[in-house]
């Protein structure tokens, strides 16, 4: 079975010493979801100034953003997972 998510981790005398864990599937989102939120932006600047939507577009693409931010954080393992 094909995984997108790699653990490794280490024991000695029961007692986990070293974990690495890193999620290919998550790491793609998230740079799809960024993508989409400077796409959104750079779309709405390039409007005619009276059917812009500003603000709201900021708004939006901040909260992409972060979204994404928060799936490549996880993806390498910096954030939850299974190592921490």
């Amino acid at each position: 079975m094909f995984d997108l998510e790699f653990t490794t981790s280490s024991t000695q005398n029961g007692v986990q010493t070293s974990c690495s864990y890193f999620d290919l599937a998550g790491l793609v989102l998230g740079g799809i979801v960024i993508a989409m939120a400077i796409a959104g932006v750079r779309n709405d600047r390039r409007e005619h100034p009276e059917r812009r939507l500003g603000n709201a577009v900021l708004a939006i693409a901040a909260a992409y953003a972060a979204v994404g931010a928060w799936h490549i954080v996880t993806a390498l393992g910096l954030v939850g997972g299974p190592c921490n």
